[in-house]
């Protein structure tokens, strides 16, 4: 992991941790994006789908989140522009392949748990710049040209 603290962790977002995410989204502000959607961005780019864990006495321990799309530059600009929305993102079709390729960046989910106060705070600072930089990361070993970023996210 090429991020500040070795003790932090990067994993597949579990299932569980993804049905919360899709419940506490649809709680905040309710949209027709389907669970069966959003696991499908999950599974055709888990590099991108990432679950932030903490090491503590022997326990690991889920303290973050981040839900990152990569939309191949003929589905970019629409994305941007409205024409297209973001729940009608196909990851079959619209997901760009690694290698040198153009890619917007589409920030679907960005979120810190509760437990991030008690385990990664003090080390991290602000978890958003934590998650996103990591991202930065693993964007640039996939070999894209990134074109931009988009999405919205509240920190909690």
């Amino acid at each position: 992991m090429a991020a500040k603290a070795p003790w932090i962790q990067r994993t597949r977002i579990s299932e569980q941790v993804l049905k919360e995410i899709y419940a506490s989204d649809q709680d905040m502000y309710p949209a027709p994006l389907t669970f069966e959607r959003l696991k499908s961005w999950v599974d055709a780019c888990p590099a991108l789908s990432i679950c932030f864990q903490a090491t503590h006495d022997g326990n690991t321990i889920p303290i973050g989140a981040v839900i990152v799309l990569p939309v191949a530059r003929e589905y970019w600009e629409d994305l941007l522009v409205g024409k297209l929305k973001e729940i009608e993102i196909d990851p079959a079709t619209m997901f760009a392949p690694e290698g040198e390729a153009d890619v917007g960046l589409h920030v679907f989910h960005v979120e810190r748990f509760s437990t991030f106060a008690r385990f990664g705070h003090m080390q991290l600072g602000h978890f958003a710049e934590f998650a996103l930089e990591d991202t930065r990361h693993i964007v640039q070993e996939k070999g894209w040209n990134v074109l931009g970023y988009s999405g919205t996210f509240e920190l909690r």
